[in-house]
Formats: structure tokens, C-alpha cells, sequence
């Protein structure tokens, strides 16, 4: 186990090395959407409960730890964040080295929008992290895309603020 994270802390490491160089050279179960291959489908969640340097990106190798990260969205985006990205490389780093481990992705919106916009919103936010996750090597078959949309905030809507804490994406274990 120690040997896998310190593999992962590594991995971690490495990246937000080559990271901050580029970027200086180059300037509960609740009911929700099932989304699979694009297409939304009804479905009960069963779900459960690496940025500039490499000092940041052990941080991110926690997380994936913790078998749990959070992308965060600008409004009405669904582009991750330089600092998510690492966070999702260093998930799929641990997922790399658990190979049974399966993920459910919870798409979710602020409640800026309309219902139905804010469902798709949600979902093309999940997507942009399997679709990454994807590219570092997790296998599709292992991630379960779900779209919340504005039903499960963490916040109130409130404010400014609050609602930057729910245009979220969160990536859980589901089994290991």
C-alpha cells in the first residue's frame, strides 16, 4: 500500500514538474441522470461515501486517497481548470493502480438557469472529467456518469460564492 502511494505521489510530482514548466515557457442515494455515451437516462445513484508545482499536486494524490476530488466550473462552462485537471490526473493515477476500482462522475449545476438546461450543463461537466480520465488511461467501463444538475447543491444559491461552490463535478469510488 505505501509502495502504491508513494508511486502515486511520484506520478504527482512529476507532472505538476512538467506542468509549471509548460506553463512558463508557453506564457446519499438520490435519484438522477444517468449519462452514457452521450445519452441521458433515468438511474438511482448508488454512490458512497495532482496544480503549479509539485508541492500542490500532493495535495491532489491526497484526494485521490480520500477516493473523492471536486472539479470546480466557471459559470455556464464546462472546461476544467488548470488546478482540476491535476486533480483528475492524480485520480486516475490511483485508479491506475486499482485496476477493480469503478467511479461514478456527479455532474452539478448552481441554479442560475433553467431546469433543463442546468441537467445538461451538468452532464457535459462530468463528461469533460471522464473524457480526461479517459486520456490518461481509465477504461470507460469503469466510470458511471450521472447529471444532478441544480438538485443537490452543497450551498445555498445565495451568493456569488456559493454558488462557484456548486458548478461542480465530483468523482467517486464506487467500488475497489
Amino acid at each position: 500500500m505505501i509502495k502504491n502511494v508513494l508511486k502515486v505521489l511520484s506520478l504527482v510530482a512529476v507532472v505538476g514538474l512538467f506542468q509549471a514548466c509548460a506553463k512558463n515557457d508557453a506564457t446519499p442515494c438520490n435519484y438522477g441522470h444517468n449519462v452514457n455515451d452521450g445519452v441521458l437516462e433515468n438511474s438511482y445513484n448508488l454512490g458512497c461515501n495532482a496544480s503549479k508545482a509539485a508541492s500542490a499536486g500532493s495535495n491532489d494524490a491526497e484526494n485521490a486517497m480520500n477516493k473523492s476530488t471536486t472539479a470546480n466550473f466557471d459559470v455556464d462552462k464546462a472546461v476544467l481548470k488548470a488546478d482540476d485537471k491535476n486533480k483528475i490526473i492524480a485520480f486516475a493515477a490511483y485508479l491506475s493502480e486499482n485496476a477493480s476500482a469503478k467511479i461514478v462522475i456527479e455532474g452539478h449545476t448552481d441554479s442560475r438557469a433553467s431546469e433543463k438546461y442546468n441537467e445538461s450543463l451538468a452532464a457535459r461537466r462530468a463528461i469533460a472529467v471522464r473524457d480526461m480520465l479517459i486520456a490518461k488511461g481509465v477504461k470507460n467501463d469503469r466510470i458511471r456518469v450521472e447529471s444532478y444538475g441544480e438538485t443537490q447543491p452543497v450551498i445555498d444559491n445565495s451568493t456569488e460564492e456559493n454558488m462557484a461552490q456548486n458548478r461542480r463535478a465530483v468523482t467517486k469510488l464506487i467500488r475497489h
